[in-house]
C-alpha cells in the first residue's frame, strides 16, 4: 500500500491517537521537532515498539545516537528492542585514511546515505524513524532537498510510514523538512522556579487530516510518554433526560429547588473553616450511600485530615473509598497540570463511572497549575464537560467575606456554579453561628433568606435561625 490510502496506524504514544484523529496516515511523512530532553526519542520508540505489537518490521536508523544509548532509555521504561532493527552510528566505517580530493563531509554523508538506503531496502520497513536527520546537511540545500525527496520517495512507495526527529526549525534543514513532512509536531519544554519541567506538544499541521488543534500537556513516566489532549466539552454534547439527585439533606434539597440535577454545578462560597468542604463531603456520601461513583479533588488538605474529618463527622466517607466507591486525590503544588488534570478527571468519569466529582477548593487549584495564565479557562471547560456527561460537580471555594459580587473568587468561579450557596458567620445571643443561603440557582429562584447550619458527631443539619425564622440576608 502506499501514500494516500487513508489507513491510520497507531503512534503507541498514549493520548496522541485521540489528536492526530485516530492515529498517523499510513506511508506519510512526519516531523517530530523538540530541544534535548523533551522526549523526542522516547516517543520515536513508542512508535516503533507499537508497530512490533502489530506485527510490522521497524528500522531505527541514527545518525548520532549509539545501539548503548538507546538500549540505556529503553531500559529506564523496562522495553525490550530485540524486534526493531537498530542501525546507530556504531555502525559508521570506520575513518580510512585521510584524502584530499573530496571534502572529508561529503564523503561521510555519501557512506551515511549508503547504509541508510542499504538498511531500507534490507528491511523493508513497514516503520522507520530517522533521528539526528539534521546531520545529513552538508551544506549544499540543493543537494539536501534532491537527497531528502528522494528519501521520501522510496519510503512512501513502499507505505512505509517515517518519523523523523529534528530539533530546531531554523535551520536549512529543518526548513525543508517543514516544507518536505506532511505531519509536524512540535514538543516544548519549560522549567520553572518550582516543581519540574512543563512539557507541551503542538501539532503544527498535518495535510488532508483533521486534528485537535493547541497546545497539549504531557509527561514523561517510566512506562513512557503519555499525552493528555486539550478537553474540548463540545466534543462531548449529548441529549440526556432531566434527573434530580438527592443532597442527602431534605433542608438543602429544599433551598435547591428539589435537589441538584444531573449535569449541574454547585458552588459552595465562604471563608475558611466555615463548613464549606463539610458539605461537600455529605453530598458525596449521599451519593455514595446510593451507590455511585464519586471523585474527590482536595488542594488545600491531605487525604488523612479529609478522612478524620469525616469519621468526626460521622459519615461513612472512609468505608466507600475502601469499597472503591469514592476515589479521593490529593494534589500538591506543581504535581499536576492542567491537562493531566483534566485527563483524571476523564479517567474518573469515562472508565470509573464517577456520577459526582467534588473540587476542593476552586483557588487551591488554580496555585496548584503553577505558572498557568489560563487556568480559568481549562476549569470552565472542565466543568462545561462535567456538565454535558450528567456528573454534579461541586466546586468549593473560600473568599475573604461579604457577598461576592465583584470580587476576583467571583469572576474566577462564579461563572461556574448553576447554583452558588454562601456561608456566613453571624452572632446571636452572644454566640457565634453559621448560617447559608441561596445566591443563585438557575433553575428556579429562591428567597435570599438565612438558614442555620450545625455541624456535629451525627452530621449536618440545616434549620431556621433561632429567634428569627426565615431572616432576610442582605449585609
Amino acid at each position: 500500500m502506499g501514500q494516500g490510502d487513508g489507513q491510520r496506524v497507531s503512534t503507541g504514544v498514549p493520548g496522541m491517537d485521540e489528536i492526530l484523529g485516530g492515529g498517523m496516515l499510513r506511508g506519510r511523512f512526519y516531523l517530530l521537532r523538540g530541544t534535548p530532553g523533551a522526549g523526542k526519542t522516547t516517543f520515536a520508540l513508542q512508535f516503533l515498539l507499537e508497530g512490533v505489537r502489530a506485527g510490522e518490521r521497524v528500522l531505527y536508523f541514527s545518525f548520532s545516537r549509539s545501539k548503548q544509548d538507546l538500549l540505556d532509555i529503553a531500559r529506564s521504561h523496562g522495553w525490550s528492542l530485540d524486534r526493531i532493527e537498530l542501525r546507530t552510528s556504531d555502525d559508521a566505517p570506520e575513518e580510512e585514511p585521510r584524502q584530499t580530493i573530496f571534502p572529508a563531509v561529503d564523503v561521510e554523508l555519501a557512506d551515511r546515505l549508503g547504509q541508510l538506503f542499504e538498511a531500507i531496502e534490507r528491511t523493508a520497513p513497514d516503520r522507520v524513524v530517522l533521528d539526528a536527520i539534521a546531520l545529513l546537511y552538508a551544506g549544499d540545500t540543493h543537494e539536501l532537498g534532491r537527497i531528502l525527496h528522494s528519501l521520501k520517495r522510496r519510503l512512501t512507495a513502499r507505505g512505509c510510514t517515517a518519523l523523523l526527529l529534528d530539533q530546531r526549525r531554523e535551520t536549512p534543514v529543518g526548513v525543508y523538512l517543514d516544507e518536505l513532512a506532511d505531519g509536524v509536531v512540535a514538543m516544548e519544554q519549560d522549567t520553572h522556579p518550582f516543581g519540574g519541567a512543563r512539557r507541551r506538544l503542538l501539532v503544527e499541521k498535518v495535510r488532508a487530516a483533521p486534528f485537535r488543534e493547541g497546545r497539549h500537556d504531557y509527561r514523561i513516566r517510566t512506562s513512557g510518554l503519555i499525552v493528555f489532549p486539550r478537553l474540548v466539552a463540545a466534543d462531548y454534547r449529548r441529549e440526556r433526560p432531566h434527573e434530580i439527585a438527592s443532597s442527602g439533606l431534605a433542608a438543602l434539597d429544599e433551598l435547591l429547588g428539589g435537589g441538584l440535577d444531573r449535569g449541574s454545578s454547585l458552588l459552595l462560597l465562604g471563608s475558611r473553616g466555615i463548613g464549606k468542604s463539610s458539605v461537600a463531603m455529605q453530598i458525596a456520601a449521599a451519593a455514595a450511600e446510593r451507590g455511585e461513583r464519586v471523585a474527590i479533588y482536595l488542594f488545600d488538605e491531605s487525604t488523612h485530615i479529609f478522612f478524620v474529618r469525616a469519621d468526626r463527622l460521622g459519615m461513612p466517607l472512609r468505608t466507600h473509598a475502601q469499597a472503591g466507591r469514592v476515589r479521593v486525590h490529593s494534589v500538591d503544588a506543581g504535581e499536576w497540570t492542567p491537562g493531566e488534570f483534566a485527563h483524571s478527571v476523564r479517567g474518573a468519569v469515562e472508565n470509573d463511572g464517577a456520577r459526582v466529582v467534588v473540587i476542593d477548593t476552586v483557588r487551591g487549584c488554580r496555585e496548584a497549575m503553577l505558572d498557568e495564565p489560563f487556568m480559568t479557562q481549562h476549569l470552565r471547560e472542565l466543568v462545561s464537560y462535567l456538565r454535558e456527561q450528567g456528573v454534579v460537580t461541586i466546586l468549593v471555594e473560600s473568599y475573604g467575606g461579604g457577598v461576592p459580587v465583584s470580587t476576583e473568587g467571583d469572576r474566577d468561579s462564579g461563572y461556574a456554579g448553576d447554583a452558588m450557596l454562601l456561608f456566613r458567620r453571624y452572632e446571636h445571643a452572644g454566640e457565634a453561628r453559621t448560617g447559608i443561603f441561596i445566591l443563585k440557582v438557575r433553575a428556579g429562584g429562591q428567597p435570599q433568606t438565612l438558614h442555620d447550619l450545625v455541624l456535629g458527631a451525627h452530621g449536618i443539619s440545616i434549620g431556621p435561625m433561632p429567634g428569627a425564622s426565615n431572616a432576610a440576608v442582605i449585609s
